[in-house]
């Protein structure tokens, strides 16, 4: 088993044992989504419901850090607005007042 870890908007951090077979093919999707190595984890920011959804499928999450990533992309330091796609029930989530 390979120890693989992910860390998305800078502060979801994701742990993973897999196969060697298993890391090969996630570490080259991520690279297609913009993931970065540097030389301890893999890296990159994700702003999007659907690319949650791959990344829940890709990565196994669990719904705890499913909800993670969901709150990570809801916070907007610049003031700008984001807008949610409608996913159905595929990843529930209730945003709460801040």
């Amino acid at each position: 088993m390979t120890r693989f870890r992910v860390v998305v908007n800078g502060d979801v951090e994701i742990r993973r044992e897999w196969p060697w077979d298993r890391v090969s093919q996630v570490k080259d999707r991520l690279k297609e989504l913009g993931f970065r190595w540097n030389g301890e984890y893999w890296s990159g920011k994700v702003y999007s419901v659907s690319l949650i959804r791959e990344l829940k499928d890709l990565l196994e999450l669990t719904s705890e850090e499913t909800e993670k990533l969901m709150r990570s992309i809801l916070v907007n330091s610049s003031g700008g607005v984001i807008g949610v796609e409608d996913q159905g029930a595929s990843v529930p989530y209730q945003a709460t007042a801040c």
